[in-house]
């Protein structure tokens, strides 16, 4: 299991507390809990924290250690605001899923005593390294792998439910992993097992490989990243804007020409940056446009169940009224011989002729009261949807014009993106053959950027070539930065000790 990549193990299990403060590498919780564990201080754990902070900021472009929620808990952040969870404050959103997975807790009870699972999804370092030489941001594409893989699950063994998990990616080691608290009850309250199958027992019933599956499909979200990185190095397919890693052209400055070339090349680097902030910004309206309009679409609809019960109302007040006849005159029942004629006998029969016609003449008041009342709220709320649906269509035409929008500025995203990345391997080349007087180096060098576009070209994997290159233009920045105070420019770079094979099985000496 240790050469797939993708490493998923599960820890531990939650008992009283689900510990969502420990999914926050920055918290001090964490920070305790590891000081406690390896014997370090608190203070040098949180200067290495900010150290790591800035170490990544370039990648993530995000504060340092938040913590997401998923699935059911998601859906339960999504009810308090009209706002994306992901969009809160941290420590907000920490109390908010913590108090999310109590209340579950207490509708449901605990199984057997525990709250949740606590699992791990870590990157070896090769996978990482090859990530990264993609241009690809690591946070983003195993955070959008976990997510798969937990939904895969979900799909296998919990068909129609839905699972609740909490997750938060960590850095503090040295390899990047991210830790994930799920819950053991689904949102209706089904049991969530997180087991294995017994091996060489007698089986009464058919086990299920819980983790095994998990194994499994963690293979294939590593063979998923796998062939991501090929089809971004062969420019078939480019990843979304917020995975783009856009990193500054690490050169040394010595000539004035490359000097005014690396300067252009860090203002169209700051340009996409600042596409990629309009582009997120803009996917961000279009998520509040779409909590809004799903709002909208449920008071519209809670609004027609209103409507129809006040119709069944208004249907029984009628039938009701239709019952409550007026009484019958007195001289219909003295023609019966229900009285008699005499004198006392007839007023006696207008006394409760007038009781009678009083108290059915309240019954019906009472009843047209009603019928009035329901017709005033019928057209209030009728009202009230003919605002609603006016409101919900001129969100749909916002959110369409804001897609066109996002569309249309990832589209100059990506072919201002194609510009600096060509711009930029143009400059190291100019950079390479300008800093380097071997014939040789400079043969080899050419060979493998011929070798590449050929690859790029006829679809093939340029990993290798890729490989090399970065190894070579890397050499020539140690030399500069070690000669740096010399000042003795063109150089020749001495063969070093170790030579790296290229695909046609020659030695490249750098």
């Amino acid at each position: 299991m240790l050469d797939c990549g993708l490493i998923f193990k599960k820890t531990s299990t939650c008992y009283k507390n689900p510990d969502i403060e420990y999914l926050d590498e920055t918290s001090d919780y964490k920070l305790h809990i590891k000081s406690k564990r390896e014997g370090i201080a608190i203070e040098v754990l949180k200067a290495q924290n900010g150290q790591v902070q800035k170490s990544i900021s370039y990648l993530t472009k995000e504060e340092h250690g938040k913590v997401y929620a998923g699935g059911f808990l998601r859906d339960a952040l999504l009810q308090k605001k009209a706002l994306a969870p992901e969009k809160w404050n941290n420590t907000h959103r920490k109390k908010a899923i913590t108090s999310a997975i109590f209340k579950h807790v207490r509708k449901y009870g605990a199984f057997r005593g525990t709250m949740g699972h606590k699992l791990v999804f870590s990157v070896s370092k090769e996978l990482e390294e090859k990530v990264n030489e993609a241009g690809l941001n690591l946070d983003r594409v195993l955070a959008k792998e976990v997510k798969k893989v937990m939904f895969e699950f979900q799909k296998k063994f919990y068909p129609g439910e839905k699972l609740g998990y909490a997750w938060g990616i960590h850095h503090d080691t040295d390899n990047r992993h991210i830790h994930i608290y799920l819950c053991n009850r689904t949102a209706s309250g089904k049991n969530v097992a997180m087991s294995c199958a017994l091996k060489g027992k007698h089986k009464k019933h058919i086990q299920k490989d819980y983790l095994g599956f998990m194994i499994e499909r963690t293979k294939k979200a590593k063979d998923r990243i796998l062939n991501q990185i090929k089809k971004v190095n062969i420019n078939q397919s480019r990843p979304k804007p917020e995975e783009v890693v856009l990193k500054p052209a690490p050169v040394v400055n010595y000539d004035q020409k490359f000097q005014e070339r690396e300067e252009t090349l860090q203002a169209m680097r700051e340009k996409l940056v600042a596409q990629k902030n309009l582009i997120n910004l803009r996917k961000e309206q279009i998520r509040r446009l779409c909590n809004q309009s799903r709002i909208h679409s449920e008071m519209i609809r809670t609004g027609y169940e209103d409507i129809k019960a006040i119709n069944k109302n208004l249907s029984t007040s009628f039938q009701k009224l239709k019952q409550t006849k007026s009484s019958i005159p007195i001289s219909i029942l003295l023609k019966l011989g229900f009285f008699a004629k005499s004198g006392p006998m007839k007023k006696l029969a207008l006394i409760l002729n007038r009781l009678q016609f009083t108290k059915q003449k309240e019954q019906r008041e009472k009843l047209f009261q009603i019928i009035s009342l329901n017709k005033s709220q019928k057209a209030y709320l009728l009202q009230s949807l003919e605002s609603l649906q006016e409101n919900r269509q001129q969100f749909k035409q916002k959110n369409l014009e804001l897609k066109e929008k996002k569309k249309a500025l990832q589209k100059q995203f990506y072919s201002d993106l194609s510009d600096y990345e060509r711009k930029l391997e143009r400059f190291k080349e100019d950079f390479y053959m300008a800093h380097v007087k071997s014939s040789a180096n400079k043969e080899n060098y050419l060979k493998l950027r011929k070798a590449l576009g050929f690859k790029r070209k006829n679809g093939l994997d340029p990993s290798e070539e890729l490989r090399n290159i970065r190894v070579m233009d890397s050499i020539v920045r140690k030399e500069l930065e070690s000669q740096k105070q010399s000042k003795t420019l063109p150089f020749d770079i001495q063969p070093s000790q170790e030579a790296t094979p290229n695909n046609n099985g020659q030695d490249i000496s750098l």
